[in-house]
């Protein structure tokens, strides 16, 4: 009888954390990931998500992030507040 394989879904994910670790073990700490592996970790992150693939990957939710091209928060532009009037109340309340 033929022996079914089970596929938990994330082969893909599985395949790119040993692209990683190859790269780990190959290169001093703290070197920069090639572009390669970054748009690879990005793509996935779109798809699986963020906190999944840095989990997997062991890394930075914020270097992902910045890698996808979602830098947190600054995609938006800020809102100035107006200043506040000047109300001569303020001075006698």
């Amino acid at each position: 009888m033929a022996q079914a394989t089970h596929s938990s879904g994330y082969d893909d994910l599985e395949e790119l954390r040993k692209s990683f670790e190859e790269f780990r073990g190959k290169h001093p700490a703290r070197t920069r990931f090639p572009e390669e592996l970054r748009r690879a970790a990005a793509e996935m992150a779109k798809r699986r998500g963020v906190k999944p693939v840095c989990r997997c990957l062991r890394l930075d939710a914020k270097s992902l992030r910045k890698w996808m091209g979602e830098r947190s928060g600054q995609n938006e532009p800020k809102r100035r507040q107006k200043p506040r009037r000047w109300h001569h109340r303020h001075l006698w309340s």
